[in-house]
Parts: C-alpha cells; sequence; structure tokens
C-alpha cells in the first residue's frame, strides 16, 4: 500500500500533488482498493483521535525512558528531523513535556531568555563534529559531507529528482 501511495503522489511531483485540494480523496481511493482487495477494513484518524494517539504516545515514552533511566525525570522532547508540527507541541505540553527542540526556525535564528520552551532552537549535531578534541573534523570536511547528503534523494529517487530539475528549468 505505501508503494501505491507513494507512486500516486509521486507521479506529477510529490509537493505539487499535496498542492492539490484533492489529494486526501485520491490517497484514500489507492488505500480504499488497497484494502478492498485484501478483505481490509480501516479509515483516516480524525484530528482528534490524532492528537490523543500522539499524546498517548509520547507518555508511554516518556514512562519508558525515565523507567529505564531510573530517578531520572524526562522533560524535554527533540523533534526528529528538527521539526515537528503545532499539534505535537501541544501534545507534548498534555504528556507533560516542558520544552521543546526544533532546528532552526523562522524569526528565531537563536534563543533569547524569556521565549516560548515549546520552541527552541537546538545545533545541528553536525557542528559537534568540530568541538576540539580526538577525531575534530575540518569545515571543510563536514561542508564536503554536508553536500554529500544533498545527492542522497538523487540517489534514492533518481526519477523524482530529475522531474523536479525538468520543472525547475521550465
Amino acid at each position: 500500500m505505501i508503494e501505491r501511495c507513494t507512486e500516486l503522489a509521486s507521479r506529477d511531483g510529490a509537493d505539487e500533488f499535496f498542492r492539490r485540494t484533492e489529494w486526501r480523496r485520491q490517497l484514500k481511493r489507492v488505500v480504499d482498493d488497497f484494502a478492498s482487495e485484501r478483505g481490509c477494513i480501516g479509515r483516516f484518524e480524525t484530528p482528534s483521535e490524532r492528537d490523543t494517539a500522539l499524546r498517548e504516545e509520547l507518555e508511554a515514552s516518556r514512562r519508558e525512558i525515565e523507567r529505564r533511566l531510573s530517578g531520572s525525570r524526562v522533560t524535554h522532547l527533540c523533534y526528529p528531523w528538527y521539526d515537528g508540527a503545532p499539534f505535537a507541541v501541544e501534545a507534548s505540553r498534555d504528556a507533560g513535556f516542558e520544552l521543546n527542540y526544533f532546528g532552526l526556525r523562522r524569526n528565531r535564528p537563536t534563543n533569547q531568555p524569556g521565549q516560548d520552551p515549546f520552541g527552541i532552537v537546538r545545533l545541528q549535531e553536525l557542528f559537534l563534529e568540530r568541538l576540539p578534541g580526538k577525531g575534530r573534523k575540518s569545515l571543510a570536511d563536514l561542508l564536503k559531507w554536508m553536500l554529500e547528503l544533498r545527492s542522497v534523494p538523487e540517489r534514492l529517487f533518481p526519477d523524482r529528482v530529475a522531474d523536479a530539475t525538468a520543472e525547475t528549468v521550465r
């Protein structure tokens, strides 16, 4: 099913696909067809169900970390890929977190006293490679690595990148 949804979204370029007003209906049709072929019954979560599920998952993960780190209290949440949605911030607050960490944020390049603790900017870990000590990386090495990372989408999705490049040139 994931492959079918991905194929549908990438056929005309994923960014363009998700700009269309009917994208949900089109994905739902793919999911429904897949489920029908296999005799499955399913549905989309409502925003309320999503928020409840996310809060419960955050609470459970916090409890598990606290269990494994006996005596520690978990109050900080770092978003994967440096980004989280407003509903995730509210779920984390409801789950008992006190601080949320993002990557660079628009209109907030640094943290200042008194700013919202649910929007803290954090340093990307690649810059930790520049700290003094054994194994320290040169700035040139880090920049080279960053450029190599930019080619990952091209290596993984050559057709999509080629389509996007052709679209950009037009």
